[in-house]
């Protein structure tokens, strides 16, 4: 559980989106972030459900500044417009969403 909520592991994988920044155009560097956010979050998306609002509130932070590494805009009280334009959910209704997407497969799809 402490992996998964690391914030060195992250913020780390954020230093390195900063340095590719001036590398990479805004498309691919979209899709690398959402590719590290939605990897993390949908490695145990069962157990994070359960978690409490503390551990919620980290991996949100988290995802928030990889958003606004993104963005390239880091300005107080932007969050919510950052992930819309981004095309990302918070976390928590992430996790949510994950599973009654798992749920719906599993019961349609058989």
């Amino acid at each position: 559980m402490r992996d998964i909520l690391s914030y060195r592991y992250i913020l780390y994988e954020n230093h390195i989106q900063i340095w590719l920044r001036d590398l990479l155009d805004f498309l691919m560097i979209r899709t690398i972030a959402a590719a590290l956010v939605t990897s993390r979050l949908d490695y145990v998306n069962s157990v994070l459900y359960s978690i409490p609002a503390k551990y919620i509130s980290r991996l949100q932070h988290t995802q928030n500044t990889l958003a606004c590494i993104v963005a390239g805009n880091c300005t107080p009280g932007s969050n919510i417009a950052t992930l819309s334009k981004l095309h990302w959910l918070p976390v928590h209704d992430h996790i949510k969403f994950k599973i009654v997407t798992m749920t719906h497969k599993a019961i349609y799809t058989g």
